[in-house]
Order: structure tokens, then sequence, then C-alpha cells
């Protein structure tokens, strides 16, 4: 027989309670500056969780910051919605047939986050490279050592389309690749 214990839960915070939503501001309604502030960090997350996945290949426009309070609240769907298309994308990692090539040169060159000059990052790009392939991660965050590791391996990509493994010669030959 079954008890009551595996039945109910154990107290009451255990149990979930539903709230009425909370409106947006926290308040009945926004004021312009408001929604502009909340469009402005949704865009923002949105950016930044693309990146950290490495799905470079979802362009993002630049946010739509005038117009009255019900144009800046479609605007403001409009980048809910995009976050949630992000976040329903497969990250690079998963997708990535390269993926194993990537982490092997990857082992072979700098950490992640290596700042040491001329070349930065897990892949070791230079200046040239970074603004061939990389120029709006480059303008975002700076030299490739400030980027989540996904999209330095998804500029690398963008490069392997071009120029195969050719940037990385002797990496790219000790794992096989080349």
């Amino acid at each position: 027989m079954f008890s009551a214990a595996l039945i109910a839960p154990a107290t009451a915070s255990a149990r979930v309670v539903h709230s009425p939503e909370r409106p947006v501001c926290g308040e009945s309604a926004c004021t312009t500056a408001q929604l502009r502030d909340r469009v402005r960090t949704l865009r923002r997350k949105v950016v930044r969780l693309r990146d950290q996945r490495g799905l470079l290949d979802i362009r993002q426009r630049p946010a739509r910051l005038a117009g009255t309070t019900s144009d800046l609240a479609a605007e403001r769907a409009f980048w809910q919605h995009r976050l949630a298309v992000v976040k329903a994308e497969k990250p690079l990692w998963r997708t990535l047939d390269r993926w194993d090539a990537w982490m092997c040169i990857h082992g072979h060159e700098g950490a992640w986050n290596d700042p040491n000059g001329p070349y930065h990052g897990g892949l070791q790009m230079n200046s040239g490279f970074m603004a061939a392939y990389g120029g709006d991660l480059l303008e975002r965050y700076g030299t490739a050592d400030h980027w989540p590791p996904a999209a330095q391996v998804a500029v690398a990509e963008r490069a392997y389309e071009a120029r195969g493994f050719n940037p990385w010669p002797n990496t790219a030959r000790a794992c096989g690749v080349l």
C-alpha cells in the first residue's frame, strides 16, 4: 500500500502556487522609458545567448526604441519571441560535425581567455583574422579572448568555409585534420 507521504507534498512549501501574471514594469502600466529599458535588456539577452551558444547565423536587427508605448510593447513582444527562438535552437556544439576537430585544435592552442597578443583566445586568432571573420564580435566584445568559446568556434567555422584548417597548420596536422 502507498503511504500518504508519497502522494501528498511533505510541506506546504513544496506546493506550486500560481500567482496572477506580474505586470511587466511592476505596475499596472509601463512608461515609455521603462519599456525602452525592457526592450534594450531583452535584446542584450538575446544577443548574449546567441553568442554563448555559437549561433552567429541568427542575425539580429537593432532594437526599435522610438514610438509610442504600444509600439514599444510590440517591440518588447518581438524580442521576447526572438529570445524563445534562440533558446529553442540547438547550440553549435550539438550540430557542428567538426566540433571535435576544433576542440583538438584548441587543446594545442591557448586558453579560451588567452589575452597574449598577437594571438588571442582559444583558437589563437590574430587581429586580421578576427576582423575578417568575426568583425561583429570584435566590435561587440573586443578581442577573441573576450568572446564566448562557442562564438570563437563559430568564427573559426566561417574561416573554415573559405580556408579550411590552413590558419592552424601545425595544430591541425597534429589533430589529423590537415
